[in-house]
């Protein structure tokens, strides 16, 4: 007797688009392929993705979400432009900081963080 497939998600690319999601949820959690392998052996589900299929997803995701954060910068910077010209009839932004960089190109091992 022939095996019956039945296809419970779309293909995307060269993996199921549940798998995409799957690892995107947990890598939201910062859980990576070993924590998924366990969390599908603790669900008694088959293991989620080979690592060749992981990497291809995880290269994919990082692609998408670069390419994302680029837009939403650029339209940052063009919201504040317009903001800047209405304001001050100026095209150029004004930057400050708190002096924690002395100079350019200087690497610290220190991280500061302040929460106004």
């Amino acid at each position: 007797m022939p095996a019956i497939i039945i296809s419970s998600c779309p293909y995307v690319g060269s993996t199921y688009e549940v798998n995409q999601r799957f690892i995107f949820a947990m890598r939201l959690l910062g859980i990576g392929l070993v924590g998924k392998t366990r969390f599908c052996g603790i669900m008694d589900l088959h293991g989620p993705i080979f690592q060749t299929n992981y990497d291809l997803i995880m290269n994919n995701l990082e692609s998408a979400s670069d390419a994302v954060c680029k837009l939403i910068l650029r339209r940052s910077v063009e919201e504040e432009k317009e903001k800047t010209m209405e304001a001050n009839s100026s095209k150029g932004l004004t930057l400050s900081g708190d002096g924690t960089w002395r100079k350019r190109g200087f690497n610290s091992f220190q991280c500061v963080d302040r929460h106004w």
